[in-house]
């Protein structure tokens, strides 16, 4: 199946700061979420990590992805700094 273009998402670190502020939201609800849905706990941190992941390419590059392939958001992080061990 052929990759579509991502779309590259101009930000500043005012956002960064903010999607970075809605991650840490995210992953305290996915903990108390945790004991009563699982399931819903699981989704709730996969996008409190996207979510984070976004803000550190959106503070150090300007710019996140936004697109249906994880590879590409994953290219994307490895630009940043320690973004080879992230994206690992």
């Amino acid at each position: 199946m052929a990759r579509i273009n991502p779309k590259r998402r101009q930000r500043n670190r005012a956002d960064a700061k903010i999607m970075l502020k809605v991650a840490s939201e995210m992953f305290l609800a996915a903990k108390r979420e945790s004991t009563i849905s699982p399931r819903v706990s699981v989704v709730l941190a996969q996008n409190a990590i996207i979510r984070a992941c976004d803000a550190l390419c959106v503070n150090e590059l300007g710019y996140h992805i936004q697109g249906q392939s994880h590879h590409d958001a994953v290219d994307v992080l490895r630009k940043i700094r320690n973004g080879k061990n992230l994206a690992n």
